[in-house]
């Protein structure tokens, strides 16, 4: 519970409708943190920050648990709508080879990229312990057990 801090349970997922490869995606609480999250989205949350409000905090204790359930409850479940409506976006549906018997070459090319775009919203999940790599894998976690994409 996070009334001491006045803290509230929102967040949010947001991503670049456009590939660019300079981008790098950031963490915010109301203003941007320092640094980058290795995410391809961006990340909105009411988070406990230290001292400085430059960090999440990560460390065990009640502002730590107050972040990992901010993290279950609030922003995987909104990275997974994010990746959902992200489908329906470029409308990906099963298709099979006939489909694309009289296809155009730039209409292929337009599916290769909005596919491409696609998989680029997913979280590379390494073994690298940091806030944001427990959120992919959680996500995945999440994803697994709730939704078809």
């Amino acid at each position: 519970d996070g009334r001491e801090q006045a803290l509230l349970p929102r967040g949010g997922v947001a991503a670049l409708l456009k590939t660019r490869s300079s981008y790098r995606s950031k963490a915010y609480c109301f203003l941007p943190l320092p640094g980058c999250t290795s995410l391809p989205v961006n990340i909105n949350g009411h988070f406990a920050l230290d001292s400085e409000r430059r960090k999440v905090i990560v460390a065990p204790g009640h502002d730590q648990r107050w972040n990992d359930d901010l993290l279950n409850f609030v922003l995987v479940p909104a990275y997974a709508k994010l990746l959902k409506e992200a489908k329906e976006h470029v409308k990906l549906t099963k298709v099979s080879s006939q489909d694309f018997v009289g296809t155009s070459v730039n209409s292929l090319n337009n599916f290769e990229k909005q596919l491409d775009w696609f998989h680029g919203l997913f979280p590379r999940s390494t073994d690298e312990d940091s806030y944001w790599h427990r959120l992919a894998r959680k996500l995945y976690t999440y994803l697994t057990s709730n939704y078809s994409l």
